[in-house]
């Protein structure tokens, strides 16, 4: 599905080079290199499982992963519950940075795309190719 991360508990999560915060849970992170999404499985989470951030293709470099992330995200709870959030933030930021038409679409279709894959449990977002690449970290 594309190149698969793992990120241990107890990490600190940066922006740029700010420390944002140090990470409670252990995530899997899958980065395709052919779609508008990278996806993160939050296991142990209390109230998140998959957290799907839309954004451009990906573009993997030997020491970074490069992709703009567009604010529009797709999640799913533990409880099963899935939805697109961060529309507001989408919306005010394609005016203020003047997105193109076709990222706006290519972002719009992302996400419907992801959120009918994940609630019908259609791989990636089945979890068995996560499972089992967490498998061999845990």
């Amino acid at each position: 599905f594309g190149s698969w991360w793992w990120g241990a508990k107890g990490r600190t999560i940066f922006r740029g080079d700010e420390p944002l915060f140090v990470a409670e849970h252990d995530v899997q992170i899958l980065v395709p290199t052919d779609t508008w999404w990278s996806a993160t499985w939050w296991w142990g989470h209390p109230e998140l499982d998959l957290y799907v951030n839309i954004g451009t293709i990906a573009v993997v470099e030997a020491d970074r992963i490069v992709s703009t992330d567009l604010d529009l995200d797709v999640i799913r709870r533990v409880d099963g519950s899935c939805e697109i959030i961060d529309i507001d933030e989408f919306e005010e930021h394609r005016v203020a940075y003047g997105y193109p038409r076709t990222v706006i679409e290519r972002a719009e279709e992302a996400a419907a795309d992801v959120l009918d894959r994940m609630q019908r449990r259609v791989a990636p977002f089945d979890d068995v190719a996560a499972r089992t690449w967490a498998a061999t970290v845990t």
